[in-house]
């Protein structure tokens, strides 16, 4: 997926979480419950962080994008 580094896609307070999410992977922690995934972007980040993820999204649409993406 590349870099996640971008204001394209991301908000700075985004970029922020993700930087949170580094931190506890770094700590040890490898499980990621994502509610109300929507498309699953933090989700994919959390995967490329090394996290495994389980992410749960209640709208059709959004679903089938979010399994697209996985």
């Amino acid at each position: 997926m590349g870099k996640f580094d971008t204001l394209d896609l991301f908000t700075p307070e985004d970029l922020m979480m993700f930087e949170d999410y580094s931190v506890l992977a770094k700590g040890g922690c490898n499980q990621f419950v994502d509610i109300g995934a929507n498309i699953g972007l933090h989700s994919l980040v959390a995967k490329k962080l090394g996290f495994k993820v389980v992410a749960y999204e209640p709208d059709p649409v959004n679903f089938e994008y979010l399994t697209k993406n996985f």
